[in-house]
């Protein structure tokens, strides 16, 4: 399980400023799809949180 958490933890290190730097551009498409994969990956495997 914790090789998952690492991936996950690297895809998101590596989202996080590419969605801020769209969102500054006005694109507000990529912000909503950052939030709501996240929002998805924690509903529907919240072990992942408590690991973190």
């Amino acid at each position: 399980m914790r090789p998952l958490v690492l991936v996950f933890t690297a895809i998101a290190s590596a989202a996080l400023p590419a969605t801020l730097s769209a969102r500054r551009c006005g694109e507000h498409r990529a912000t909503a799809l950052l939030v709501y994969t996240t929002a998805a990956n924690i509903i529907e495997r919240p072990d992942g949180v408590k690991i973190a």
